[in-house]
């Protein structure tokens, strides 16, 4: 068990900001907090318009739910393209998916919108488009940094995108209050474009898996045999499960 995880979880070397020395990662790690600021300016206005429009706190719950669902449905799809293609384009594709998505947010509701159905529609476009880019985005920075310094450049990433989230819901309060939902959402849209031009300026020697000529579908599903075969891994998949539907569902 004890060798299992060593492998998993290869040791750290050296001090914990150690990436932010190389430049890929420093452009990756931007790209990655701008998006998260406009995901987080996102998530408290989609759930402020659905409860302000219909008065209904369960479909301001269905908004969230909506948000997660993709992750059940597309998230092995996501890391086997993650695992095929090159990182970088991928994550370009998904920020420029995301920002057409959020300027599509912006016409819906700047045209006095009186059904919340094509703005829920929107929501799981969006979050499509998030469930490929965290895989996508863990690979690039392993391709970046190494396998030996992945797990403290994941830490870094994480802690960034993860402290820009108050400045992003606080913004968005500040935005609603005074603009306006439609500018927000395109302000949005504008954040992402600038976050595509800096992952593009990314470069690294990730480029996926050129090797495997098998469909997407059949490598999704060797991912689920290899995670059945180790035990350590179905144990922290199965608890993560457990957590992201049942603790989370504060934030409805």
């Amino acid at each position: 068990m004890r060798s299992t995880v060593r492998a998993l979880m290869p040791v750290t070397h050296g001090p914990a900001l150690r990436a932010l020395r190389e430049p890929a990662f420093r452009r990756l790690w931007t790209a990655s907090v701008l998006v998260a600021f406009s995901t987080w300016m996102e998530r408290l206005a989609i759930g402020w318009l659905v409860l302000d429009a219909t008065g209904s706190v369960f479909l301001a719950a269905l908004s969230f739910a909506l948000r997660k669902a993709p992750n059940l449905l597309l998230g092995l799809l996501a890391g086997a393209m993650a695992d095929r293609v090159e990182r970088r384009r991928l994550l370009m594709a998904v920020y420029l998916g995301r920002a057409a998505v959020f300027a599509g947010i912006g016409g819906v509701v700047a045209g006095e919108f009186r059904s919340i159905w094509p703005l829920l529609l929107l929501v799981v476009l969006s979050a499509s488009t998030h469930t490929f880019e965290m895989p996508a985005t863990q690979a690039l920075i392993s391709d970046i940094v190494g396998l030996r310094r992945a797990a403290s450049a994941v830490g870094l990433h994480a802690l960034g995108v993860r402290s820009v989230g108050i400045l992003g819901a606080l913004s968005a309060g500040l935005l609603l209050e005074s603009v306006g939902p439609s500018p927000l959402f395109f302000g949005g849209a504008l954040i992402l474009a600038v976050a595509t031009v800096v992952v593009r300026s990314v470069r690294s020697a990730g480029r996926g898996s050129h090797l495997a000529r098998r469909s997407v579908f059949r490598d999704a599903l060797d991912g689920v045999r290899t995670m059945a075969r180790i035990p350590v891994v179905a144990m922290l998949l199965g608890l993560t499960l457990v957590v992201e539907i049942f603790a989370f569902s504060y934030q409805s």
